[in-house]
């Protein structure tokens, strides 16, 4: 018996022990067919010689867990437990009653950032990721479409989750192209056509001598990175002159949905990069028009304390 690819599910749950798996899960996420947890283990091979021109069996070798959740439909009710764990800093207040608003920032006080337990149905099989903490975002905002996101992330193992429950879901609500607002140097802009935003926190599977081939943790001791792009039609030369001159801008990207209830408040993603250094600013043609591919790192802004702020606003109480 062969098994569809549209039976396949992704859930995930935050874990309240660090390791420790979560079933079932509390989650449920939207994701492309081609989504995937791949854990593998590489031989060490016996290249000793003894003699003859025949190979000798390999022994056992590390195992790795490693996976991608592509082509989500970012939703103010399935992008927070991924920035949770992006980031690991989140300040919840609440603006009204069944409305919260979620800060997002990397924690500078810990190398151990929240890790969930990330399940997959295959119909064939169902299988729980422990210890899955998330290592990038890419999230990617069309003239025409949804706005995106593709998720890699790093686990621990792999164990069998034998009797999986059916998920819920709800009507889809992403946040669409035209909920989408740009901002660039603290003013509107009404010509950017794209934008994409690539955030890593650099973590790695740590591995120890702990009897086991599986990894022990996954940390992140690096500096955060933050890049993107977009592209813009040119209706003046301001922000190009700032690439000239290696002069700072700030880019702020808001997504604003439906409301709330009857609260008045409505959910929002807002992305706030107050340091952002183009890389690239070249003219060239934009759908027959004068424009640009632009490229940016972001950086520390000693002004805000911060490199980025992203702002969650819905009715989960909080992460």
């Amino acid at each position: 018996m062969s098994y569809a690819i549209e039976q396949k599910w992704i859930g995930l749950a935050k874990e309240g022990t660090r390791g420790s798996a979560v079933l079932p899960p509390t989650k449920y996420i939207a994701v492309a067919p081609d989504s995937e947890a791949d854990y593998k283990e590489t031989p060490i091979e016996d290249e000793n010689v003894r003699g003859m021109f025949e190979r000798f069996g390999p022994q056992a070798g590390i195992k790795d867990g490693s996976g991608k959740l592509s082509g989500i439909d970012i939703q103010s009710d399935n992008i927070g437990e991924i920035l949770n764990s992006l980031l690991g800093k989140v300040t919840t207040t609440t603006p009204t009653t069944g409305v919260y608003s979620h800060a997002f920032q990397r924690d500078p006080s810990s190398i151990s950032l929240p890790s969930y337990t990330i399940a997959v149905q295959r119909g064939i099989s169902a299988k729980a990721y422990n210890l899955s903490c998330v290592k990038t975002i890419a999230l990617n905002g069309a003239v025409d479409g949804k706005v995106k996101g593709d998720i890699d992330f790093i686990f621990q193992t792999e164990n069998s989750y034998p009797t999986p429950t059916t998920p819920t879901w709800a009507s889809p609500t992403p946040f669409m192209f035209f909920q989408s607002a740009i901002k660039l140097a603290g003013s509107p802009s009404t010509v950017v056509k794209d934008w994409s935003l690539t955030i890593d926190n650099q973590s790695f599977a740590q591995r120890t001598l702990n009897q086991s081939q599986d990894i022990k943790d996954i940390l992140a001791i690096g500096k955060i990175l933050i890049s993107g792009g977009f592209n813009i039609y040119m209706e003046d030369e301001v922000e190009r002159a700032k690439f000239l001159a290696n002069t700072a801008s700030s880019l702020q990207v808001t997504m604003t949905g439906a409301e709330i209830g009857s609260s008045g408040v409505h959910n929002v993603l807002d992305i706030l990069i107050p340091e952002i250094h183009y890389t690239a600013y070249p003219f060239g043609n934009l759908d027959g028009l004068i424009g640009c591919a632009v490229a940016f790192n972001a950086y520390y802004n000693i002004a805000s304390g911060k490199s980025m702020l992203i702002t969650l606003v819905n009715s989960e109480v909080g992460y």
